[in-house]
């Protein structure tokens, strides 16, 4: 049988392409992740104080994400669908979005250090 897919309707998606999608979600996100923290970054920024200072950030992006996502309205302004993602959430945020945007923040990091370095001893 050929595999149907419709964006606008996940009854149409078979289960084991809905579980195939989760699992690489979950496999891509901890290799990237676990690249980036345990090889790279280490090599150019203290780890120690970019964990505190997200800490501090995840404050307003828990408030901001909770407010598109319908923690604190009645409707909410962006829907993510749970068969493509692991449909685990902290409230109503998916557990990829606090981890996503570590790794946009930590590559941002990473790269102004590097710049910052080799500006500096010219």
């Amino acid at each position: 049988a050929a595999l149907t897919c419709s964006f606008t309707d996940s009854s149409k998606l078979p289960l084991d392409f809905i579980f195939d999608h989760a699992l690489a979600t979950l496999v891509s996100l901890t290799f990237i992740a676990l690249s980036i923290v345990l090889l790279i970054a280490p090599l150019f920024i203290n780890l120690k104080m970019f964990y505190r200072a997200y800490g501090i950030l995840l404050i307003p992006f828990l408030i901001t994400n909770g407010l598109l996502t319908g923690s604190f309205i009645e409707d909410q302004v962006v829907w993510y669908n749970d068969n493509y993602n692991l449909g685990i959430r902290i409230l109503t945020i998916p557990v990829e979005d606090v981890f996503y945007g570590m790794l946009l923040i930590l590559l941002n990091v990473i790269i102004y250090e590097k710049l910052r370095d080799s500006v500096f001893k010219r």
